[in-house]
């Protein structure tokens, strides 16, 4: 397990902190490898979504009128969207006041980024651009991340224009591990942003996904390290399942 991790962290473009890597590798070693961790990950999770409400809402939806962002001339003037994104910052952290939790802003999306989300999806106006401004908010447990999603539902934050729920639907390929809660809000100058709600173990795990599976910049260096990686993405899954469930590993 050692070998496979540190032969992942040597190609990664960026460094994991020393308290993190402990976690990745407690959650590696508080599974088992010898099951099939994918079915046993499944199995857990229709257990918990039997339990919670808010993680197992399958009402996915956009409205995409509402969620229409300004055109790509407008986007690429940033003094707006930080003012905005500032101000977003800071009626999120006033209405989660009083959750123990991290909320990191992922910044503006770049015009690049923004072109081609619009290629890959063929959109041929400009304006279709959910994720324009980003927030992550990291909870200590999926019954938070439950709690959380609860109150930005219910609360007065703009208008929900778009939501994705990574438990009922995942997605495709290696990123179907990925496990939060996503909603994309309107601002009242027609911006988006999107608030992604998830445990801190699958923050975590996200630096050791995001090179390989959302950028894509970087290659397995040896087949085991990728076999290694797949087997870890469901361990963490698990871990938080069973946390939920108060099973003992």
């Amino acid at each position: 397990m050692i070998t496979e991790l540190n032969t992942i962290l040597r190609v990664l473009p960026y460094q994991i902190t020393p308290h993190f890597i402990d976690k990745i590798k407690l959650m590696d070693k508080s599974v088992s490898a010898d099951i099939d961790l994918k079915t046993h990950s499944n199995h857990l999770q229709k257990q918990v979504l039997e339990q919670c409400k808010e993680l197992s809402d399958s009402r996915e939806f956009s409205d995409m009128e509402w969620a229409s962002t300004r055109d790509l001339e407008v986007l690429t003037d940033r003094t707006v969207g930080e003012t905005l994104s500032t101000e977003t910052e800071l009626h999120i952290r006033a209405i989660l006041q009083g959750f123990d939790i991290e909320i990191t802003c992922g910044g503006l999306k770049s015009e690049s980024s923004i072109e081609r989300k619009i290629e890959r999806h063929e959109v041929e106006d400009r304006r279709f651009v959910f994720d324009y401004i980003r927030f992550r908010v990291v909870a200590p447990s999926l019954r938070d991340v439950e709690a959380i999603g609860k109150v930005l539902r219910n609360n007065s934050l703009p208008h929900i224009v778009r939501f994705r729920n990574h438990y009922t639907r995942p997605a495709d390929g290696l990123g179907e591990h990925y496990r939060a809660l996503s909603y994309t809000f309107s601002t009242s100058h027609d911006y988006s942003v999107e608030i992604q709600i998830l445990t801190l173990n699958n923050h975590i795990k996200s630096f050791l996904t995001h090179p390989f599976v959302v950028a894509k910049n970087r290659e397995f260096p040896t087949p085991a390290s990728k076999q290694w990686f797949i087997n870890f993405l469901w361990k963490v899954n698990i871990v938080d399942f069973r946390k939920f469930l108060a099973i003992e590993g």
